[in-house]
């Protein structure tokens, strides 16, 4: 099956619980990938670096896999951080596809997420 694209996923990740913040993130992944897309989830890239990564090297990391990228989708919590805000002013020079929301993008594969994990219908 053909792709549409690269999107990655931007939302805020300082301040919110491990668990909340890994559950958002997979669940967007999981119906992103539904819709088609090669999906770049920022934690899980870092999280293949090991701990070893300091701030400011993990967030070149991710500039770095957007850069790779032709759209983007905020995570609603986005708003709230300045990271996401410079990952989306980067995406918009690049004249990447801005998404918001999942509604609005056409579903390949129907599926329901349960307990964070993809259930196909």
């Amino acid at each position: 099956m053909r792709t549409k694209g690269k999107i990655y996923i931007s939302g805020k990740v300082p301040g919110v619980a491990e668990r909340d913040l890994f559950k958002k993130f997979n669940d967007a992944e999981l119906m992103l990938s539904a819709r088609g897309f090669e999906v770049i989830n920022p934690l899980k890239l870092i999280n293949k670096y090991g701990e070893t990564l300091r701030w400011q090297e993990a967030f070149q990391k991710c500039l770095d896999a957007l850069s790779e990228c032709t759209h983007i989708y905020m995570l609603p919590c986005a708003a709230d951080c300045e990271v996401a805000k410079i990952e989306l002013d980067k995406a918009m020079k690049a004249n990447f596809e801005i998404h918001y929301e999942l509604e609005n993008i056409e579903v390949n594969e129907p599926i329901e997420i349960v307990h964070g994990q993809e259930q196909k219908l």
